[in-house]
């Protein structure tokens, strides 16, 4: 097995690891686990971007490639990060301080809203969660281009919606509810909303297109549901029993699907 999870990816992300490094191995299976990412994603982009064009590290392709727009400032400290072990453990550390502060001052001013409706929600809000609403269809999309190249490839995908705090049916611990509440404080109604109505209509999306392409999908918002121990350890996060129940429960998946298979057993 190859665990090429990469915290922050989003699916057009996953697709491009399998076609460059992935494929290589010739697994049997690829088995996405995605769904907050992308939701996120959605939530913050443009409304004439489908949130998937963006990449990363556009300042330093910029310094690249016209360096003359770059600061002398910009320059020496770029030059440090890379070669002094100090300045890059000082800079991360004041910027860890700085981000924990920010956060939360920003919790500290808001009040939480576990179950918010679309009233709570501002005109902008409003605008940006139908847009997201817009954008579902591009992540059905995704899953199906990934199914067909993986196929492509002799691999079979199974596409995984990960849990999440405010979608869970499980009954939250006393420290998950905590971090529900300050979550819920951190982000805002909008957030919190958009996951508690697109979820469940992404899983009806993928559900359906999922019998017409004949790719596998596995909602996993409810799979700890009955469970007494904490398994969040932040809104999508897990501890190592909420981790076990998954794997589990990825494992039963996938043992149904071989057993109704002709195809060769994994190797």
């Amino acid at each position: 097995m190859v665990n090429a999870a990469v915290k922050g990816y989003f699916l057009n992300q996953d697709l491009a690891l399998f076609l460059s490094t992935i494929h290589r191995y010739k697994p049997d299976y690829l088995i996405s686990l995605d769904g907050v990412n992308d939701i996120f994603e959605m939530l913050k982009s443009p409304e004439n971007d489908d949130g998937y064009d963006t990449a990363g590290f556009g300042d330093e392709f910029v310094g690249l490639t016209n360096p003359e727009l770059m600061s002398l400032r910009l320059i020496s400290t770029t030059w440090l990060f890379n070669h002094s072990a100090l300045y890059r453990s000082i800079r991360e550390s004041i910027a860890r301080r700085r981000r924990i502060q920010a956060r939360r001052e920003r919790a500290n001013a808001s009040a939480a809203d576990l179950h918010p409706d679309l009233s709570s929600l501002g005109s902008s809000q409003h605008q940006k969660y139908q847009s997201a609403v817009g954008r579902l269809e591009n992540y059905v999309r995704m899953v199906r281009q990934i199914h067909l190249l993986t196929k492509l490839e002799g691999t079979r995908a199974l596409f995984v919606l990960q849990p999440e705090i405010a979608v869970t049916g499980k009954r939250l611990t006393g420290i998950e509810m905590q971090l529900f509440d300050y979550w819920s404080r951190l982000e805002g109604p909008l957030n919190v909303y958009a996951f508690q109505n697109l979820y469940p209509q992404l899983s009806r999306r993928l559900v359906a297109d999922a019998a017409n392409e004949g790719y596998q999908f596995l909602d996993l918002v409810n799979v700890f549901n009955g469970a007494d121990v904490q398994t969040f350890t932040d809104y999508c996060h897990l501890t190592a029993a909420g981790n076990q129940m998954v794997a589990n429960a990825i494992f039963d998946s996938l043992t149904i699907s071989l057993h109704s298979s002709n195809s060769d057993p994994v190797r």
